[in-house]
């Protein structure tokens, strides 16, 4: 009888101060942000994106880089077309020294080149192992002996343009 006695006021204790603790639903957190603001709708309506016939003479890519052992891959693109330059899809194609394919890809950029400016652009490698290096990239002492160098053209698949009107 002491020992249920005992028992049943351990149990009246436990039930009073789980009755005082609030439960899991009445401590819900704030998960949302505060102070966010919608983005201006008219503002997004009045910038009108089209693509780019491109002509050889409105974009220029030039400046390619990647030395050996590069996790990147770095270009200059210079826009002579009248409208800002937002995105770009390019056909890549990697050869080496005697013209045979290695590798080709399509590489989507973002960027923000405007009428009249010139850009580094910059993406990752598709040399995984780093054992490859661009032909016209300055050599170190270790790339001779134990990589191969290549060369690349590029063509632009799409050019996306934003313009304000």
């Amino acid at each position: 009888m002491k020992k249920y006695a005992i028992f049943s006021a351990l149990v009246m204790m436990l039930l009073s101060i789980m009755a005082e603790t609030p439960s899991s639903s009445a401590r819900r957190q704030r998960t949302t942000r505060l102070n966010l603001k919608t983005s201006d709708r008219n503002t997004m309506a009045q910038l009108q994106y089209d693509t780019l016939n491109v002509d050889s003479a409105e974009v220029k890519f030039s400046g390619y880089e990647k030395p050996l052992r590069s996790h990147r891959e770095t270009m200059f693109v210079a826009n002579n077309s009248k409208d800002t330059i937002k995105a770009m899809t390019l056909s890549i194609g990697y050869y080496d020294t005697s013209g045979n394919m290695l590798h080709q890809r399509e590489v989507n950029i973002t960027t923000n080149i405007i009428p009249g400016q010139r850009r580094m652009i910059d993406f990752p490698s598709w040399d995984k192992q780093q054992v490859f290096y661009y032909i016209k990239s300055v050599p170190s002492s270790r790339t001779r002996g134990s990589a191969t160098p290549y060369t690349i053209t590029v063509t632009p698949i799409l050019i996306l343009a934003g313009c304000n009107k």
